[in-house]
């Protein structure tokens, strides 16, 4: 039998869930059975060493991976241990609490602690903890804050050090800085004393809005008051450092690592080098000289970011560094220039690359058929396969699935299975990628019943179909109605062993997938399904399950999937939010959505409402929020609604970051406001933010159309301390922007500010650009 709890724990139980149902705005339907029933019979008490081992068991899936805790195992172990008869426990539900609050599941927690207080066990500090961090990963900052003051005043819960830092990240994570400051404050006055944690956090968020100064402070408060730094410590603050270019204290601060016997990790490095790339400058001492691997590594990862010009800047540190180029290097500035359509560019790399020395290889060709078959240049493609034997490379299965899609994009299936058996008859099998790239193709032209013969056929060769080659066959189902097929392909996906993913559980929202369910219904067990597989969205996903919502008329809901967005934290993108506004825009008629012309309709009247919304929804408008939200507006050079933004960011002390800045001057730019433009430049400059070349080719050129040479010079000249890859700014500024134009004496007048300030490029670049301008001359005499 359970023994009756004192009417005072009862009753401080109930107040505790009451507060915690307010807070929440949003259940799932399964919210009610997250967690099993008890039993229906009374069993006999067992040994308290059984509930210790279920509860030990339990702790395990709650800890385990790095990222959240693995639902579907906890909640089934915590079935076995009602079916074993051992009595639940506090620890035992304040697992399951901090389990689902780690994911921002409120209403699964709320549900667990229901039982908990049916079974007459008080919360303590530690559930009232897990609540809090919770509704802070929820968004919902408001509530978590009332939580806080109510735990000793209401409920006689004292705090411990994770209440006070659970507040101050979720403080520093909505922006609140100063709150968080203040309840810093209130915690080193009492009698719970921040540690390396706590002070940690805060010293993070001063870190990210620029307020380093005071980190520094709080640095040496913390020394002085006995706390000892970590590792953790000093990357935030050396992030800080240099964002702000402060190369001389980031050494002083490797030192002080040292002394105190700290090892900086990778991600000291990684800022440090990050930091070097942005601010255009190389640090020799205390072991940060980085090497060729560490250059190609953070090239590559600028590439994969879409910051390719921030990448090719690095060739030039690399060579400031006395370091040469290798082949990595190049076929990742290659690969990266392609990524964003300026294969030209590209091209010009692979005369650079034997000005160094560099020989291609067979990626460096993949790179470029890959890339041709992209923009349909199909025979171009062909004809750089056919010389590859002359060149001495063999193809290989990356080359021909190139090809394949290629040739599947222009629906041209037979030349696809045409390269299939000549890749056979070259001894280059065809492996799962050219298989789904073969299946995808067949499913665009609805060809649905071959493409299901073809992978019976990769069955029989032995290759084994991944989980992708069973979205694209589910996906082309569910366009063409065949819902039933595709629950069957769904089957053999999970009884071949492949594991549904973002992309499946995605078409799963998209779609009427569960028979029988309302809509909002299939979005509710759809995505209560992924986050029991352990599946985590992305920022495409959320926007499937707000587009979803939105789709079916749940607004509370749309913006709820928005806040969990901002919680986990992904941030959403112009997608996200052109979703929301043509709901806005278009309440009447949800199947209206266009992801451009939306930004075309938007207006203050729309943002305010949004803005509205989001406050309602406890889920203030952060830098992400902005961020998206002025890249779509200045896409559409919708000034107006730009400059209503602005003043919100201004008014909410939220300060413009590098994207941002460049998102504006392009827009400027577009607008023909070349006085605004060239003030935002010198903006920029000025916080050493590297404008993208795509902007400073729309300034440049919009100058010298205007006629104001003497200014295009001027702000040429200033982007040369910028640290931009020298033969990239010819080839891009000089070659292909002021040159195509008709600009040659713009070009000449710049190539000698180049010279005066000694910033070269390769001979081949600077006699390319030579001899263009002197042919330009010769055609205008």
């Amino acid at each position: 039998m359970r023994r009756p709890s004192p009417p005072a724990a009862a009753a401080a139980a109930a107040e505790s869930i009451d507060a915690l149902a307010l807070a929440l705005r949003f259940s799932t339907s399964a919210a009610a059975a997250a967690v099993p029933p008890p039993p229906d019979l009374n069993p006999p008490r067992l040994d308290p060493s059984d509930v210790r081992s279920h509860n030990a068991a339990l702790i395990a899936y709650s800890s385990r991976g790095s990222r959240a805790p693995r639902l579907a195992h906890l909640l089934a172990s915590f079935g076995a241990m009602l079916k074993s008869g051992a009595p639940p426990n506090r620890c035992t539900y304040n697992t399951l609490i901090n389990a689902h609050c780690k994911l921002a599941l409120l209403a699964d927690a709320r549900a667990a602690l229901v039982r908990m207080r049916e079974a007459g066990l008080a919360p303590d500090t530690f559930t009232y903890n897990c609540l809090m961090l919770g509704l802070c990963r929820a968004g919902l900052l408001a509530a978590a804050c009332g939580l806080f003051v109510q735990m000793p005043r209401r409920w006689g819960a004292c705090y411990d050090r994770y209440s006070y830092t659970i507040l101050i990240k979720g403080l520093c994570a909505a922006g609140r800085i100063d709150d968080a400051c203040r309840v810093f404050a209130k915690m080193s006055r009492g009698w719970c004393r921040p540690g390396v944690h706590t002070y940690t956090v805060l010293l993070d968020g001063l870190c990210k809005v620029r307020r380093v100064g005071e980190a520094e402070a709080l640095l040496g408060e913390m020394v002085n008051k006995g706390v000892v730094p970590n590792v953790v410590t000093y990357n935030a603050l050396i992030g800080g450092l240099c964002q702000e270019g402060r190369f001389d204290d980031v050494t002083k601060l490797l030192e002080k690592m040292e002394i105190q016997r700290h090892s900086p990790d990778c991600w000291t490095y990684t800022q440090v080098v990050h930091g070097l790339c942005k601010h255009g400058k190389l640090m020799k001492r205390n072991r940060v000289n980085p090497g060729v691997q560490t250059f190609n590594e953070v090239i590559h990862g600028f590439c994969c970011g879409g910051k390719v010009h921030k990448a090719m800047a690095f060739l030039t540190q690399m060579a400031g560094a006395g370091l040469s180029p290798n082949t990595v290097t190049f076929n990742s500035l290659i690969s990266g220039q392609c990524s964003v359509g300026e294969r030209k560019i590209a091209l010009r790399l692979l005369d650079l690359m034997e000005e160094y020395g560099v020989l291609p290889d067979r990626q460096t060709y993949a790179i470029f058929i890959d890339a041709l078959c992209d923009e349909g240049q199909l025979e171009e493609a062909h004809s750089l396969f056919s010389c590859l034997p002359m060149k001495g490379i063999k193809a290989h299965n990356v080359i021909y699935t190139s090809l394949v899609h290629g040739y599947c994009q222009v629906g041209d299936i037979d030349s696809a299975f045409g390269l299939m058996e000549k890749m056979a008859s070259e001894n280059c099998m065809p492996d799962v990628h050219t298989y789904n790239t073969l299946i995808d193709g067949l499913c665009k032209v609805k060809r649905l019943d071959r493409a299901i013969d073809l992978l019976d056929k990769m069955k029989k060769q032995g290759i084994e179909p991944t989980t992708c080659t069973f979205n694209i066959l589910i996906k082309q189902m569910l366009w063409d109605k065949k819902h039933a097929d595709a629950a069957k392909m769904y089957e053999q996906m999970i009884s071949s062993g492949c594991k549904p993913d973002k992309q499946t559980y995605t078409l799963k929202i998209s779609t009427d997938w569960f028979e029988g369910a309302t809509k909002e219904e299939n979005i509710d067990m759809a995505v209560v399904e992924m986050h029991e597989a352990g599946v985590f969205p992305d920022v495409e996903t959320y926007n499937a399950i707000i587009k979803a919502y939105v789709d079916a008329g749940l607004k509370e809901k749309a913006f709820f999937a928005h806040v969990k967005m901002l919680s986990v934290p992904i941030d959403p993108d112009c997608t996200t939010y052109s979703i929301l506004l043509n709901y806005m825009c278009n309440k009447d008629d949800s199947d209206a959505f266009d992801n451009e012309k939306i930004w075309k309709m938007v207006d203050v009247r729309n943002l305010q409402e949004l803005f509205e919304q989001m406050c309602e929804s406890d889920a203030a408008p952060g830098i992400s929020t902005y961020k998206a939200l002025l890249r779509g507006l200045c896409n559409q050079c919708r000034l107006e609604e730009v400059e209503w933004l602005l003043l919100k960011m201004q008014g909410n002390s939220i300060l413009l970051d590098e994207d941002m800045s460049d998102y504006l001057l392009g827009c400027y730019c577009n607008l023909e406001m070349y006085r605004e433009a060239c003030e935002q430049f010198r903006s920029m400059a000025h916080q050493s933010f590297q404008p993208g070349l795509k902007s400073c080719c729309l300034l440049l050129s919009g100058l010298c159309d205007s006629g104001d040479h003497g200014m295009a010079v001027s702000i040429f000249s200033d982007m040369l301390g910028l640290g931009y890859n020298y033969d990239e700014v010819v080839w891009k500024l000089l070659i292909d922007c002021l040159h195509e134009k008709g600009h040659a004496g713009a070009c000449l007048e710049m190539l000698s500010v180049m010279d005066a300030k000694k910033c070269v490029a390769s001979t081949r670049t600077y006699a390319s650009l030579v001899r263009l301008v002197a042919e330009l001359n010769e055609d205008l005499v």
